[in-house]
């Protein structure tokens, strides 16, 4: 059969196109032929083997962004109905991914201006608040990297990843070992707090 119905398919599919164009997607998905970079709103297959240089890539990646419009200069400035509030959530998403690609390999900069833009697409989605707050523990920012966090726990105090983060800003940025211990308690009793009995299933 011609169908491409399971996993050992897909991943030859990809290989033996991959090896004469680029191939992008609309979903990040897991394949045994590479890994799926994000790519303006798409993300770009890159070969198991083929080398990436992370300058060149963020470059071209930048690019993209360039050429695109901004969504809200035009209708959505003024109006949002269904389909155009989902092209904002469309592009917040791709904004947060291409921040934690180029933070996760020390491109900070360019990753804090994505991020803003996500935050000012979608000022109540807690993801950018708290991969911001990781880029700024890196950097060593530790108070900006705490009004971040409170940010998200000021209309969420039961967020665990703003939880954990109170931890990791104390343990890694403050090095402050006895608050750091306070936070990890906290973290800790919300995930028990979070937790779904079996028997209640």
């Amino acid at each position: 059969s011609g169908a491409i119905d399971d996993q050992v398919k897909m991943d030859k599919f990809f290989d033996e196109n991959s090896r004469k164009r680029a191939i992008f997607s609309s979903q990040n998905f897991e394949n045994g032929s590479g890994r799926w970079l994000p790519w303006g709103l798409l993300y770009r297959l890159i070969r198991e083997n083929e080398f990436e240089d992370v300058n060149d890539t963020v470059d071209k990646i930048e690019a993209v962004w360039a050429s695109y419009h901004d969504p809200q200069e035009y209708s959505l400035s003024g109006f949002q109905n269904l389909y155009l509030s989902n092209i904002i959530r469309l592009y917040t998403y791709a904004h947060q991914e291409t921040a934690f690609y180029e933070a996760k390999n020390g491109k900070y900069n360019p990753a804090v201006l994505h991020i803003k833009k996500a935050k000012q697409l979608s000022p109540q989605d807690a993801d950018s608040y708290l991969i911001l707050a990781q880029i700024l523990i890196r950097e060593k920012k530790c108070g900006d990297a705490d009004s971040e966090i409170d940010s998200v726990l000021s209309y969420d105090n039961n967020n665990v990843g703003a939880a954990f983060l109170n931890y990791f800003n104390y343990a890694d940025c403050y090095q402050n070992e006895k608050k750091a211990n306070e936070f990890l308690k906290i973290y800790e009793n919300l995930l028990k707090s979070q937790e779904t009995p079996l028997k209640k299933l």
